[in-house]
């Protein structure tokens, strides 16, 4: 795949000479996928209903169907994000669409590219476009997929323009001397402006990168910091660059200021009374690397949510006496058998079986009851490294 920094260059090629473009994507692409959609896209829909047998070698796509479903307790909708093979699937998926969009007249002669589920198009006329986009969503549904309308437009070419908030803050340069204080500021200040007017574009995570590559002096590490911590509020999908990012700096101690300690208390209440395992697995590394105790009230919410990464950190914290006592885990955990190994909360019940402190009524007996798990155990396996330490960010 060509890299995203070539994209621009690609669309002023593509819509220089058109008079139209179509710019869509597919809503919730990988998280939408449905699983039976897959040997539709290989083998075509109707044959694939007649023949669902998962067995038969020359349908080998019901065969990826039945894995795809057993990686996810038998569920049809969603494949997982990130994996390799979820791409070579994503790409079965919509070159079966493309085919089925060429039975749209106004398609055959676009130019322009689909990268990945974004697709961008060019054409003579802004009925082409119009049309193209009827085609494309019908070319979706078909496959049980849907366009992202917050992301759909069709528009005159000469009314189109990149965009440019990359190549701007890609320019900005922070100081490394006395000016820095004040250049950190109006790098930031600019940053969280851009966010309220392109709220679907991933600006802070991109500020919050380009901030890891320049060393930032201690004694501006307290507006840093603030600046850090207030788009880690507003955006979650930072805090795994932030929180690498703070520990890289109290690692060259740098002072753990009072501000961390509220943050990640708030954050940890906010999110997971919401289940956001992402945000709340990244605030309890947090918590444990930089060895901050926890409110009793966040004690009680982390220990209820019913996830294998979180219960694990949550329960290291209380081994760590940073976290109060709770026996939430194992209720919604449950009566423990070896059965469970074979459940989605194998991992927790694996590693809690590794430890006598997190005491996990059940896992020990289920773990000796199996004899793959009690062989790993016995060789000396673990997923979980307590003594794990970040590695720094950056070049800070």
């Amino acid at each position: 795949m060509p890299p995203l920094s070539l994209l621009a260059e690609t669309r002023i090629l593509a819509y220089a000479s058109q008079g139209a473009i179509l710019q869509t994507d597919v809503l919730s692409f990988y998280h939408s996928i449905y699983t039976h959609a897959v040997p539709w896209a290989i083998h075509g829909k109707a044959e694939s209903k007649a023949n669902r047998n998962p067995s038969d070698p020359s349908m080998y796509g019901n065969r990826i169907d039945f894995l795809l479903r057993s990686c996810q307790d038998g569920q049809t909708i969603g494949i997982p994000v990130g994996p390799d093979t979820s791409r070579i699937i994503s790409e079965l998926m919509l070159c079966a669409v493309e085919d089925r969009l060429r039975l749209t007249p106004s398609a055959r002669n676009a130019t322009g590219f689909r990268y990945v589920d974004d697709f961008f198009l060019c054409f003579d006329s802004l009925s082409q476009a119009e049309s193209t986009l009827a085609g494309l969503r019908e070319a979706c549904m078909y496959y049980d997929l849907q366009l992202n309308a917050a992301k759909t437009s069709t528009l005159i070419a000469t009314a189109f323009n990149e965009v440019t908030w990359a190549r701007n803050l890609s320019g900005f340069s922070i100081s490394s001397g006395k000016a820095q204080r004040r250049s950190l500021m109006r790098f930031f200040s600019e940053v969280i402006a851009l966010t309220k007017t392109l709220p679907d574009e991933s600006i802070a995570s991109f500020a919050v990168r380009k901030s890891a590559k320049i060393k930032v002096l201690k004694e501006n590490w307290d507006i840093y910091l603030s600046f850090l911590l207030r788009i880690g509020q507003e955006h979650g999908n930072c805090l795994d660059s932030i929180v690498k990012i703070v520990c890289t700096y109290v690692s060259a101690r740098y002072p753990i200021l009072d501000s961390i300690h509220r943050i990640i208390d708030r954050l940890l209440i906010e999110h997971a009374l919401y289940n956001h395992h992402f945000e709340v697995s990244w605030l309890l590394w947090l918590a444990l690397s930089l060895n901050i105790r926890l409110s009793q009230n966040a004690s009680n919410l982390i220990f209820r949510i019913e996830n294998d990464i979180c219960a694990i950190l949550a329960l290291h914290m209380r081994q760590r006496r940073l976290a109060g006592s709770s026996k939430e885990v194992a209720a919604w955990l449950g009566s423990i058998s070896s059965s469970d190994l074979l459940s989605n909360h194998w991992l927790l019940i694996y590693e809690s079986s590794l430890r006598d402190s997190w005491s996990i009524p059940g896992a020990k007996s289920a773990v000796d009851g199996d004899p793959l798990f009690s062989r790993m155990r016995d060789k000396g396996v673990s997923f979980y490294e307590t003594r794990a330490r970040n590695r720094p960010a950056g070049n800070s």
